[in-house]
């Protein structure tokens, strides 16, 4: 039976639930011992029981409280099996199954070794029903024995949250292209009040890379590619990356941006983004504009996004990372750089980008980059960059001329790859302002780290922190702002977890927006 200490502290805990989401979990283990943790913290049991009594008790004002580290305090508080930090779930995530609870749901992949999860996405509302939809990609992971084509999985939203299935499967070629590695919302690329999707195999014929688009209808999606876009050359990896890229041009077609981090052409490894234009008749398959990065190894192009309207112009901009990485993933001897194009009547600007550049040698600054909505409600677009090598994210304010240079940074744990995923949350709890997300892929099975915007800019304490249920998960390995799946007037987000599942199959969590 608990100690009257031990009710106090469960009280305080069980409290703290939805988007006041804390890592410390509102259900304790049935053999929890106040007086053995605050021996094995070394720490009277009255200042443990005074820690809690903060609102909220999060491991941060926790650990400063009681003067030992948060690793040290996360090390007694471990996350309960099959469910997050506080919506504990005994369902059982088995293959294809979603477990849900008050404010989230985890959806399982379907096959062992699927990486399901690894590119996750908001697929916008492709049968214009209302509900915004979203895309997970499975790209089948052949090293782990996995002998898939590749898979990307399209659910609708409702009134109710999800289908608990997917309505709609898109299937890669064969084995070899990884089909499915990346997945994004393409915006409506022709104009007909259905949104559509891009799906990429950037491992197609020797790493050349394709890129799928399909068209959204009355009828959802049509699952025949409207256009297949071939990289240039062996070895470009086109389609790592891609994703919509706005309304460049403000011609009322949505137009969509593709990088080939691997493009070669007078130094190794340069890399090269593209971008193609909308139109009445579809996705123009010649791209409009074409940029080259500057440095060997450079991968410009390895994380591509539409940034909104930096600097408020009525022209749609881009941002481009170009983290400077070998084709291995390890780092290069050069510092990571980001490059915001901005958007014109004649298109976009590729003769005087914004250039940010990250901290230092190595820190894979602009291997993640994104939209990051308007965190402050000044009514222009801004941008977060991921440094996952240094644990860090930065938030670049936009105004009338142009993007701030001087970023908002946030920092996580030490040796958690935070940073490693970056998203705009919409505006999670309501308050009219956009927020931003950050996935730590290393932390413990994975954690993914929401920000509130303000007047004053991003909150650097987290709003809300969801945990991967099990050690191992990889979750926040990708992080994408969905819309608004239930359409109940709150956003809602998505972490993907590629290693999640009794079988590796893969994981999604998506999580539900509320007033705060």
């Amino acid at each position: 039976m608990k100690s009257s200490h031990q009710l106090i502290i469960l009280f305080c805990i069980s409290i703290i639930f939805g988007f006041r989401l804390v890592p410390i979990y509102a259900q304790l283990p049935p053999d929890w011992d106040i007086d053995a943790t605050a021996e094995q913290l070394g720490v009277t049991v009255e200042a443990l029981e005074a820690a809690f009594s903060s609102a909220p008790p999060n491991f941060k004002t926790a650990s400063e409280a009681l003067g030992v580290s948060e690793d040290a305090l996360r090390a007694v508080f471990p996350p309960p099996p099959n469910g997050d930090n506080n919506n504990p779930s005994d369902g059982q995530t088995l293959s294809g199954t979603m477990v849900t609870s008050e404010n989230f749901v985890i959806q399982t992949g379907f096959n062992q070794a699927d990486a399901y999860g690894e590119a996750v996405s908001s697929a916008g509302d492709v049968n214009g029903d209302g509900f915004d939809d979203f895309i997970v990609g499975a790209r089948g992971d052949s090293q782990a024995g996995s002998t898939s084509n590749g898979h990307a999985y399209v659910y609708l939203g409702s009134a109710d949250g999800i289908v608990s299935s997917p309505v709609f499967t898109l299937t890669g070629e064969n084995p070899t292209t990884e089909f499915g590695r990346s997945v994004g919302y393409a915006g409506d690329v022709n104009g007909d009040g259905f949104d559509d999707v891009l799906v990429g195999a950037h491992a197609y014929n020797e790493h050349q890379g394709k890129v799928y688009l399909y068209l959204g209808s009355s009828n959802g999606l049509i699952t025949e590619p409207a256009l297949v876009i071939s990289g240039e050359n062996i070895g470009d990896e086109f389609g790592r990356s891609l994703y919509y890229a706005g309304d460049i041009n403000a011609d009322g077609f949505d137009d969509v941006l593709v990088g080939a981090s691997g493009y070669t052409e007078t130094m190794a490894v340069q890399g090269k983004f593209y971008l193609y234009l909308g139109s009445s008749t579809g996705l123009n398959a010649t791209p409009s504009v074409t940029y080259i990065g500057s440095a060997e190894n450079g991968e410009l192009g390895r994380s591509v996004f539409g940034a909104g309207d930096i600097n408020g112009d009525g022209f749609d901009d881009v941002i481009i990372g170009a983290p400077g990485l070998t084709k291995g993933g390890e780092s290069s001897n050069s510092i990571g750089i980001a490059y915001v194009f901005y958007g014109s009547t004649d298109g976009l600007d590729v003769a005087s980008p914004t250039i940010i550049t990250g901290d230092s040698i190595g820190d894979k600054y602009g291997e993640s980059v994104s939209s990051a909505g308007d965190v402050n409600g000044d009514g222009y677009s801004d941008v977060i960059i991921g440094a996952r090598d240094t644990n860090k994210a930065y938030v670049y304010l936009g105004s009338s001329m142009g993007l701030n240079p001087t970023p908002m940074i946030l920092i996580g744990n030490d040796h958690t790859e935070y940073g490693r995923a970056v998203s705009s949350a919409g505006d999670i709890n309501g308050d009219g302002y956009d927020d931003v997300m950050v996935g730590a892929v290393g932390q413990s099975g994975g954690a993914l780290y929401v920000y509130a915007g303000s007047a004053n800019g991003i909150s650097n304490e987290p709003l809300f922190i969801g945990m991967a249920d099990q050690l191992g998960r990889g979750l926040g390995f990708y992080v994408a702002l969905v819309g608004d799946i239930n359409s109940d007037g709150y956003s809602d987000i998505i972490g993907g977890a590629p290693v999640g599942g009794e079988n590796t199959q893969g994981q999604a969590y998506i999580y539900f927006g509320k007033p705060q």
